[in-house]
């Protein structure tokens, strides 16, 4: 008996192993083909994200445990995507133009099926996180993960810049051809926010480094910090100010924490520094410093095209039609998606298909065809309704309180990985404003690892492992 129970339990920890490594691979794959645009590939992710669902119930059989605390935290956006499932179910019948046709709370079925089959891959994706990275050395292979990602995907795009698409016509005429977009994305904008997850996975991965290793993570932080700012993407950089202020924030608010932690071991200019950093007043002008420094960066980086680039942003924003009547700038989107919001207000037109709903309120030549709303605020309230608004609410609530609990935990390296995944969704969600980055396939998955990032849950026997082990180490080098 015990000889069949050693077996399983080998069994059990192979599955645990590799799920977690498939996982890995997942993440690095999932950014390949232009940035996961294409139905084939979104099928793909989907598909290998639901067969290492699988895999997970096997392993939890084996184990006798599937599910963790922090998995209360998804019971919103699983209750999200069961309704948008049920926007596209059929439940009568209608006549239009004498052809009977299904009636749906979808404006279109199809288009809402698929998004509720994406949603629940991205949350399936999101739990196998919290399950499977259940150690702080997981947790930093994960973060290593996005920032190898992120940085190889910013060299692509200042590559593919510098080279004005010449050189890279042999990889796919779709990206040479495209010139708004940037890296191996079809927009700018999209891939501003890659570039902003990457940049909060290197801020953790910063913040809890020791001094030597500081330098070596900086410059991984820095290929997609420039290419972020070549990418000339406007409400990209706002996201990345965003970034900056609440990485240092953080940072410096774990002074607090410090004084309920025992001393570290330094000089007198050391013990200065922390007796600073626990003042509000030197926090926010420290704050102010590295704003400012990210500012004077990104305008001697970016330089005239960008410059450019932001004196277009008021034109951008304005309602007013223009004489092309083409209905594309975003004062007018956003005008024409409050209108399709107030028709339905309780569930929405469906998820997927605002592209549909929003024709008879769009008022423009149509020579465009407007497929998103340019604000993932405006467009989840147009989708789900009230309905779809207060889910979304009650996630960000279950998880700001775990992310919290993270924050005020005892693991200087834990606390520092929470508080660059924080910043990096701090981006994402000051860039929604303005852009729908997290309808592409591998912006979605990165912002499901960065919340695993944020609230798993290390415990305590774990913490206790790495304490000894970084003794030894210690003791090693002495």
């Amino acid at each position: 008996m015990e000889v069949r129970r050693e077996k399983i339990e080998r069994v059990r920890r192979v599955l645990d192993r590799g799920v977690f490594a498939l996982l890995l691979a997942l993440t690095a794959l999932v950014a390949v083909p232009y940035g996961s645009v294409d139905p084939w590939w979104e099928g793909a992710f989907a598909a290998a994200t639901f067969a290492l669902g699988a895999l997970w119930m096997v392993e939890g059989a084996l184990g006798g445990r599937w599910l963790v605390a922090e998995h209360r935290v998804l019971a919103p956006l699983a209750a999200l995507s069961a309704f948008a499932a049920a926007q596209a179910v059929p439940w009568g019948r209608s006549e239009v133009a004498g052809v009977e046709v299904w009636r749906t709370l979808s404006a279109d079925p199809f288009e809402t099926a698929r998004a509720a089959a994406k949603l629940s891959a991205v949350t399936l994706a999101c739990a196998l996180y919290l399950r499977y990275a259940s150690s702080e050395r997981r947790l930093r292979a994960l973060a290593y993960a996005l920032v190898f990602v992120g940085v190889a995907s910013a060299l692509f795009g200042i590559v593919r810049q510098t080279t004005e698409g010449e050189a890279v016509r042999f990889i796919s005429t779709r990206l040479a051809a495209n010139v708004g977009g940037y890296g191996q994305f079809f927009s700018r904008n999209h891939f501003a926010f890659h570039a902003e997850m990457a940049l909060g996975a290197a801020a953790g991965l910063l913040l809890g480094a020791r001094r030597e290793r500081a330098p070596v993570y900086l410059a991984l932080a820095l290929p997609p910090w420039v290419a972020l700012v070549l990418s000339n993407s406007r409400a990209g950089i706002l996201g990345m100010f965003a970034l900056v202020v609440t990485a240092a924030w953080l940072h410096f608010a774990r002074a607090r924490r410090r004084r309920e932690e025992p001393r570290e071991a330094g000089g007198s200019l050391a013990r200065a520094w922390r007796r600073a950093t626990e003042t509000t007043a030197l926090r926010v002008a420290l704050v102010g410093a590295l704003l400012l420094l990210a500012l004077l960066g990104a305008a001697w980086v970016g330089g005239e095209r960008l410059a450019t680039r932001l004196e277009e942003l008021p034109g951008d924003l304005s309602a007013e039609r223009s004489k092309a009547r083409w209905g594309d700038r975003r004062g007018e989107i956003w005008g024409a998606t409050l209108r399709l919001v107030g028709e339905h207000p309780l569930a929405g037109v469906g998820f997927g298909a605002y592209r549909a709903a929003v024709t008879r309120h769009h008022d423009a030549s149509g020579e465009m065809s407007l497929e998103q709303a340019h604000n993932d605020y405006l467009e989840l309230a147009a989708s789900g309704g009230l309905f779809g608004v207060a889910l979304a609410a009650w996630f960000a609530v279950l998880f700001l309180r775990r992310a919290r609990e993270r924050l005020r935990g005892r693991g200087g390296r834990r606390r520092a990985l929470c508080a660059g995944a924080l910043a990096g969704l701090a981006a994402v969600a000051l860039h929604s404003l303005f852009d729908f980055g997290l309808h592409v396939t591998t912006n979605a998955f990165f912002c499901a690892a960065l919340a695993a990032l944020a609230c798993a849950h290390v415990p305590a026997e774990e913490r206790v492992r790495v304490r000894r082990r970084r003794r030894a180490e210690a003791a090693t080098v002495a």
